[in-house]
């Protein structure tokens, strides 16, 4: 919402090539995005998956996958039944497969983006910056937030697009049989019953 447009954003932002990548990458497989809410938990585990073993396979041996763990996959299942996720990807015409993908939650105007990982075949196209370019151009194009979160940890490209960053974050999740929720609810009932 700092820009006007996608055009004035990516004077300011672009990184360098990216549309060169996404000139290539069109050229050799007619790429779309595509945006859903839909559970996609399969496919994109796999491509999770088929990234770690590729990076391990090339010295990487700390890359995992959380969706190699049985709990971990069900919380992100159960979580993908959540209308506020949205998974952008994009979409080999010419394979009729999903190259890379990005999983998020939009919250108060706010796309935090939690899980993405590419097909092995493709890192040659350097598809994670391609997918950022296409889901920037497409919100300011549609707008569904105003702000893209990248979400903690230092990773170079998450520099790459912005000057703005916060190096703190706090998560506070409240289990539906705590305490502090029955209070905070019984205090919310007796309220409403005051408003009345």
């Amino acid at each position: 919402t700092k820009f006007k447009d996608f055009d004035v954003f990516k004077t300011k932002h672009l990184p360098s090539k990216v549309n060169q990548y996404a000139k290539k990458l069109k050229r050799d497989t007619n790429y779309s995005i595509h945006i859903t809410s839909e559970n996609l938990v399969e496919e994109i585990a796999q491509i999770h998956i088929d990234e770690k073993n590729h990076l391990q396979s090339h010295g990487n041996l700390k890359r995992h996958s959380i969706f190699e763990d049985a709990l971990k996959k069900k919380f992100i299942e159960k979580l993908m039944k959540n209308k506020l996720v949205l998974s952008y990807f994009l979409q080999d015409n010419k394979q009729d497969k999903i190259i890379t993908y990005r999983t998020g939650i939009i919250f108060n105007n706010r796309y935090y983006s939690f899980n993405t990982a590419y097909q092995p075949e493709y890192k040659d196209y350097r598809v994670g910056k391609i997918l950022i370019l296409e889901i920037l151009r497409e919100n300011f194009i549609n707008p569904l937030w105003d702000a893209f979160d990248a979400g903690c940890g230092r990773y170079p490209w998450k520099f790459e697009w912005t000057s703005d960053f916060n190096l703190l974050y706090q998560l506070r999740y409240i289990k539906p049989e705590s305490s502090k929720l029955k209070l905070l609810a019984k205090y919310s009932n007796i309220r409403m019953a005051l408003a009345k």
